[in-house]
Parts: C-alpha cells; structure tokens; sequence
C-alpha cells in the first residue's frame, strides 16, 4: 500500500538496497555480524533496526531512535501500513480491494469485538455506521486507535470530529486516503482545539485547501499535545500552505511532521525554513518528492543552523544538485542537533558530495547519511570516503548507485581502516577492481566495527571473524 516515506527513508542501509532496483538478498551480499548476542547487544540495537528494516522509504518512521514519540518508526507517521493493519486488510491496494458495506448494527458489532484498536480498512459504513460510531467515540474509554481508509465520507467526517471534541482516550488517528475537503478539515481543525488526548492524525491523500490549512494552522496554535501530523500526499501548495507554517512556527507539542509528496517547491520550503528558526519542539521533518530546488534548500539550511530540536530530515527525490550539497554541508558545521539525513534521489553531484564530506568531517552528531542514487563520482566519492577518517559519529552511510570507482574504494577501506563508528555500509552498485577488494580484504582484517557492509552479490570480499556473507 502506497504511504508517505517516513518508513521508507527510516532505514538507512536496506532502504538502498532498492534504490538500485536490486533487492540485497537476491543481488547483494550482506556482510553482516555472526557473533555472539552479547557483541550485539554492546553495540545497541537501535543501529541493527535501522538497516535491517526495509526501505521505503520510510519513511518515515516515526519512531527510531532519538526518542519513542520523537523520531520513531517513520512508518507509523507517515506510511499508513506503519501503524499495522489487520490481518484481512494489510497491504491491499484500493483498486484490488473488496469494499463491504456496514450499517449500524455491524458497527455496533465491531466495537463491542474490537477492544482498544479499529481499522475500518475496506469497508464503506453508511451514515448510520457513523453516528453509531460517533456516539461511541464520545464516551469511549477504552479505543485508543482508529483507522478508516478510502470510505469517509462528507458526513462521516463531521460526525468524527464533533465526537473527538469529547473522547478522552483516542490516541492514534488514520484516516488515509480519504477525500477530506475544507469544510472537514475545518470541523476536525475546531475538534483539535479542545481535544486533549490525540497524539497522532494521519491524513495521507486529503483533498482540502487554503480555507483547511488556515483551520488546521489555527488548531496547531491552540493544541500543545498532538506529537504527530502526516499531510503527505495531500496535494498541498506553497500558497496553500503557508499559514500551516505559521502554525508550525508557533506549536510547542508537534514532533513528527510530514509533508511529502506534496509541491511545496522553493517558496514552501523557505516557508517552513523561517519556522524552523523558532520551532524549538520538532524533530522529524518529512520533505521528500515536493519539488525543492537548491534554492529551497539552501533556506532550510540556513533555518537548522539556528534550529537546536529537529533529529531528521528526508530530502529525498526533490532536485537539490551541487547547490544544494553545499548549503547542507555548510548546515553541518554548524548543527549540533540533526542525526538523520536522508538525501536519496536528490541530483547531487562531486561539488555537493565534497561539501557534504567537509561537514562530515567537522560534524559530531550525524549518525546516518543517505546518498543513494546521487551522481556523486570519483571526486565526491573519494571526498565523502576520506571525511570517514576524521568523522566519530556516522553508523550508518549508504552509497549506493553513484559511480563509486575503483579508487574510491582503496579511499574508503584506508579510512575505515581507522574509523571506529560506522556500522553500516551500502556500496551496492559498486565496481571493485583488484585494488579496491584487496584494500577492503585488508580493512576487514583490523575493523571489528563494522557490522554490515552490502555490495554486488557476485563480489566476494575476505572477511575477519566479526563478519560473514549472508548467502
């Protein structure tokens, strides 16, 4: 089911695996740990998550590693699959899926079965279903999760949101796919104002417009508990937008944030930039395929380099090139704050990539880089392998589908040869000559911590005893 890449982006050493339209298990070998649990367990496994998990995008997660509401598995931010779906509905495209109608005695049946979790996924209640629904979330004290996709309707919406002016215990609320219009929008935007206890609201592929986003900026400014808001996919313009940031500027609870797949292009960006000047609170940014050039970019950049909260940002897919390389190598002289930066897709180049490298080697706080499917070649990739020297905090550097030579990777294995915190390496696509195995043969001999590294399956790199092929 196609969802917002919080999840898809989350995972920083896998998710590349597809980035080169190869699937590591099929194309790829996977040197990974085979020691004792107890070497893994000193490692912590926050960093075995992060590769293991599979791409994308997350994106998002929302739910990694910086905090359990901050960062978190960007999948249960954005991808509508990420909160978990039932065993009958999960991962079922709209156009294959058998809709079931459901009037109000099947809805009464439903709650009285569903215990703390409702998923109403391929299923099209009537107005009945809904008032029986509504009257059920006004005095609830036991659902903490509801899911609706691709069945609300005009009605529905506004019986919800009365009822969330109510409910005391709802905590997650998924309702992707739905074509939410401004007068919606504005009922669940008056709901938020006085609602209490809503930590999450996903509305992937909603339809409302300026009227909407000024609701739901006004809603942002007067509720301080909601940690988690998905808009991906929702068609949102810059000009439609812009009160949403002044929203954002002035929240103090929001955590998660997702815009992706939107067009927000350059003016959206700068937009949100100026509000991340102020905003002390957010720390997962969600931007990626919303047509941000350099220009955009370099404005978000110069926002983190005054920002002290923000833990993650996608770039992916958006046409950043050199320009935008640079001004993000720049912000990482300076960031003391950023851990994740996902920049797949993103037409970055050698300048970029050397740029990049410059605020690696300064930076104490990056603890995973996405570069994959960039145009980075022999001069940004020597330049990124070289900052590795220097940098004490990457675990996680994806490189895939870049023109990755022979002599970046005699570069890369002198500086892994010294490095101490990478644990997770992607160089699928990668050509090594005889230079370049015998440099990484010679690597894996003396690095004991490196966990994984993936490249072309047909490539067989000696390994010491920390590390063996995943066959």
């Amino acid at each position: 089911m196609a969802g917002d890449p919080i999840e898809e982006h989350a995972d920083d050493v896998s998710s590349s695996s597809d980035d080169c339209s190869t699937d590591a298990d099929d194309s790829g070998s996977t040197y990974s740990d085979d020691s004792s649990s107890t070497d893994s367990d000193d490692r912590g496994s926050t960093d075995s998550d992060e590769s293991n998990s599979t791409d994308s995008d997350e994106s998002s997660s929302t739910h990694s590693d910086v905090s359990s509401s901050a960062e978190g598995d960007p999948a249960d931010t954005h991808d509508p699959d990420g909160v978990g779906s039932s065993d009958d509905d999960s991962d079922v495209e709209p156009d294959d899926m058998v809709f079931v109608m459901c009037n109000r005695a099947d809805m009464l049946r439903r709650l009285r079965t569903c215990g703390d979790t409702l998923h109403l996924v391929g299923v099209t209640p009537d107005l009945s279903a809904y008032e029986a629904l509504a009257e059920h979330l006004t005095h609830n004290e036991t659902l903490t999760e509801l899911r609706i996709e691709h069945a609300l309707s005009d009605e529905g919406i506004l019986l919800l949101a009365d009822s969330l002016k109510f409910n005391c215990t709802l905590k997650n609320l998924i309702l992707d796919y739905n074509a939410i219009i401004d007068p919606g929008m504005k009922a669940m935007a008056e709901a938020l104002k006085v609602n209490t206890a809503l930590l999450k609201l996903d509305l992937f592929g909603a339809c409302f417009r300026e009227a909407g986003c000024k609701a739901l900026a006004q809603a942002l400014e007067a509720n301080q508990t909601l940690t988690s808001l998905s808009l991906g996919g929702c068609n949102l313009r810059a000009e439609t937008c812009r009160a949403l940031t002044e929203g954002v500027k002035n929240n103090t609870g929001l955590l998660i944030l997702s815009f992706s797949e939107n067009h927000l292009s350059n003016e959206g960006a700068v937009s949100l930039a100026k509000s991340l000047k102020w905003n002390r609170t957010l720390t997962g940014l969600w931007l990626a395929d919303n047509g941000v050039g350099s220009r955009g970019c370099a404005a978000l950049a110069e926002g983190l380099k005054e920002n002290t909260a923000l833990a993650v940002l996608d770039l992916s897919k958006n046409d950043l090139s050199d320009g935008g390389g640079k001004a993000l190598g720049s912000m990482l002289l300076l960031n003391r704050a950023l851990r994740r930066l996902h920049l797949t897709d993103s037409g970055i180049g050698d300048e970029g990539c050397a740029a990049l490298a410059d605020g690696l080697r300064h930076n104490t706080t990056i603890e995973s880089l996405n570069l994959a499917r960039n145009y980075g070649s022999t001069l940004g990739c020597k330049a990124l392998s070289a900052s590795l020297k220097y940098n004490e905090s990457l675990t996680s550097l994806v490189l895939s589908c870049n023109d990755f030579c022979d002599e970046c990777c005699v570069v890369m294995a002198e500086s892994l040869e010294v490095n101490r915190t990478l644990r997770h390496l992607n160089l699928l696509g990668t050509f090594f000559g005889k230079k370049g195995e015998a440099a990484m043969t010679k690597m894996l001999k003396c690095n004991f911590t490196l966990l994984q590294i993936l490249t072309d399956k047909d490539k067989k790199l000696s390994r010491n005893k920390k590390l063996a092929v995943n066959a």
